[in-house]
């Protein structure tokens, strides 16, 4: 589950463009505010794999920092290091 919490570019995975805003989402996970709008999405794109990873944050967590990204409904960018996002691990939902 670690490895679902690591950005694209800690995975060795390269950014779609040489554009600054793809390469700094590439550091980030994206995530979604509701597990709905996450299931919705991973229903969508089935590739994405089979569980959706639900965390409840609190607005102080040390290290971790958000912000509303991209034009998707509720969509978002989480950067902060996987061990401690792992804290806020809550649940882990089937995709069904």
């Amino acid at each position: 589950m670690r490895e679902d919490l690591m950005s694209n570019t800690a995975k060795g995975i390269s950014p779609p463009d040489d554009d600054p805003e793809s390469i700094r989402l590439n550091d980030g996970i994206s995530v979604f505010n509701t597990e709905q709008q996450a299931l919705k999405k991973a229903l969508r794109y089935r590739h994405l794999g089979d569980y959706i990873i639900v965390l409840e944050l609190p607005d102080d967590a040390p290290g971790v920092r958000f912000e509303r990204t991209l034009r998707t409904i509720g969509h978002h960018t989480l950067w902060g290091d996987p061990d401690e996002l792992l804290k806020y691990v809550v649940a882990v939902v089937l995709v069904a």
